[in-house]
């Protein structure tokens, strides 16, 4: 079940991005590599599957199986970690000056492995302030998000009878966030025009 109704073969889509699979031994917690041994799904395979999706209309459920990034030698693993180090330095480049948001703020000892890009407007901005540069950057098909919900905020949550008011410091830090776009195929000029759009949307949010 996925969305709550019941997939069927016409309308679901699996697509396997990676091979290989570890299995732990549980005395030695040492990985070996189980299925085909190449270890990659090569990038036509993975693009005929783009097409087929795209020419079968029927399908609007899409799952991705990635395998395991453990199964990554220790030099390929650098190299996605520092691509996604950079992109973060792009971002922390050109938005160092812009004293209507806060940064996440790193320890110069500190490595973290990046997964996101979230920003924080400052205290004279909304929540509908943020939700319409939000609403304003997806103008733009610059992909974007909140980041994110609290935690008592969360279905689960209320049910349990938690509501908005009752952590008013969190709520008010949740409702002036931006995830801005992240990922490991980033290219500058992209983050380029992000934050020039985000920018834009600090001076004058956008009204749908």
């Amino acid at each position: 079940m996925v969305g709550k109704r019941p997939l069927s073969a016409l309308d679901a889509d699996v697509t396997q991005t990676q091979a290989r699979q570890q299995a732990l031994c549980r005395f030695c917690t040492r990985k070996r590599m189980v299925a085909r041994p190449s270890g990659s799904v090569h990038k036509d395979q993975i693009e005929a599957s783009i097409d087929y999706i795209a020419g079968n209309k029927n399908i609007d459920d899409v799952l991705l199986s990635g395998g395991d990034p453990l199964t990554f030698d220790d030099q390929r693993l650098d190299e996605i970690l520092a691509h996604r180090a950079r992109v973060a330095g792009w971002y922390m480049e050109r938005l160092a000056d812009e004293n209507r948001i806060s940064l996440q703020r790193i320890p110069a000892d500190c490595n973290i492995s990046w997964f996101v890009m979230v920003v924080r407007l400052s205290d004279d901005y909304t929540r509908e302030d943020r939700d319409n540069i939000l609403a304003g950057l997806r103008a733009k098909e610059i992909g974007t998000n909140n980041y994110f919900t609290p935690i008592h905020l969360q279905p689960f949550y209320v049910e349990q009878g938690w509501k908005r008011g009752d952590l008013p410091v969190c709520e008010a830090l949740a409702d002036r966030t931006v995830a801005l776009p992240f990922h490991g195929l980033l290219t500058e000029r992209e983050v380029d025009i992000a934050c020039r759009e985000f920018r834009n949307l600090l001076n004058q949010p956008y009204r749908p």
